[in-house]
């Protein structure tokens, strides 16, 4: 496994689609300027935003706990099976990840599929170094062997991680540039969804 790295392209594709289209449901229209085909996570909570990372770490938890549904055949070849937010996560190739948090005044005049949600939190996935989609059916989850022993033969991925040593490659600095410029101030764009400014914390698997 890769270590994960935040990434503002990754945000501002989270955050665009909050400020749009967002129905509850994926985004259909992931790819990033490189070509690829970025992953997606979405959970909500029926509680309004707060500050700090609580209901984002909440959310995370919730797709990490799909672990629990994982088999051991699955982890060497992926299927479709109720896990999809707990491999997109941990999948070997993925070492980028952006977010962005929205709230939804009124789910139902939005027409919302799950209307008890009313704060929602949208990640984004990529291998961006390798070009590697994640959740890929019949592909493996991860590559088999003892903690870094399969690091990638690229120059950024080859080595493991002086911290954390199970994983391959370096943790970058959280990114200090502004995010992606989405006009001024809160606009209202979709029904009552306004954007919330979201610090985001990158979520490292050991």
């Amino acid at each position: 496994m890769l270590v994960i790295n935040y990434d503002l392209e990754l945000e501002y594709l989270a955050r665009c689609y909050a400020r749009c289209l967002f129905n509850g449901e994926h985004d259909k229209c992931r790819n990033l300027q490189n070509g690829q085909f970025a992953g997606q996570n979405i959970g909500g909570t029926a509680e309004l935003p707060v500050k700090g990372f609580k209901q984002p770490k909440a959310i995370i938890d919730s797709w990490y706990k799909e672990i629990d549904k994982m088999k051991e055949w699955m982890y060497l070849r992926f299927k479709e099976a109720g896990t999809e937010q707990f491999t997109g996560m941990v999948w070997w190739s993925v070492d980028s990840v952006g977010c962005g948090r929205v709230h939804v005044a009124d789910p139902k005049l939005d027409k919302f599929e799950d209307s008890s949600f009313k704060t929602f939190l949208i990640c984004n996935y990529a291998g961006k170094k390798l070009k590697l989609n994640s959740n890929v059916n019949n592909e493996s989850v991860y590559l088999p062997g003892p903690p870094c022993s399969k690091c990638p033969d690229h120059e950024e991925l080859k080595n493991c991680n002086t911290n954390y040593t199970s994983l391959c490659g370096e943790l970058e600095p959280i990114p200090i540039e502004r995010p992606y410029y989405l006009g001024e101030g809160q606009v209202k764009i979709y029904g009552n969804i306004t954007i919330l400014a979201l610090a985001f914390a990158v979520l490292m698997v050991l």
